[in-house]
């Protein structure tokens, strides 16, 4: 359920199909090949007209939402869409939303950090990952405080050369520890 209003809630509680399918937010030298990859692995088309990708920062004194990438159009069944910088190649029939400037999605560092899928009109967490630790009450701008920890933390990260992905792809058990894997 999700935290309209400044309540609070955990993520997975929305009413789309809309996952988070692939993350890289560490690349081996300069971070120039982020990226994060939404799947809609169902089987009819969802608008993204009020979904936004928010970026969020876990430090301690510095909770909080840090970036926002409001989605727009429609996502087909079993269509990707990916957000990143200019220099990330993406597949033919996948949509996408570049951002600038390149290094855009926070590494973990000492912190931990996270990333969700917000519906705005509902105020509802889609989808959500937390990296890096657990981001378990955090504030996002004009829709409450939300865990980002789906069933048990993910120990994943990403050291630098590959990504965090959701195995298989598309499947989410709402369990984080589970559903992440680094390639």
């Amino acid at each position: 359920a999700g935290g309209a209003g400044g309540g609070s809630g955990s993520a997975g509680g929305g009413t789309r199909a809309l996952v988070l399918n692939e993350l890289d937010y560490q690349n081996p030298t300069l971070d120039n090949m982020e990226f994060v990859e939404i799947l809609n692995p169902g089987a009819v088309p969802i608008s993204l007209d009020s979904v936004s990708l928010v970026l969020v920062n876990g430090a301690a004194g510095e909770l909080g939402e840090y970036g926002r990438f409001d989605l727009s159009g429609t996502l087909g069944p079993q269509q990707y869409m990916v957000v990143s910088n200019a220099l990330v190649l993406v597949a033919p029939g996948a949509k996408s939303v570049v951002f600038v400037p390149v290094d855009q999605i926070q590494n973990e560092g000492s912190a931990p950090d996270a990333i969700g899928l917000l519906d705005r009109s509902s105020g509802q967490l889609i989808d959500a990952l937390s990296y890096g630790g657990e981001v378990l009450d955090a504030p996002i701008d004009g829709a409450g405080s939300f865990s980002f920890v789906e069933g048990d933390p993910t120990p994943v990260t990403d050291p630098g050369a590959g990504s965090m992905i959701r195995v298989p792809n598309g499947n989410d058990t709402n369990d984080a520890e589970a559903d992440w894997q680094f390639a």
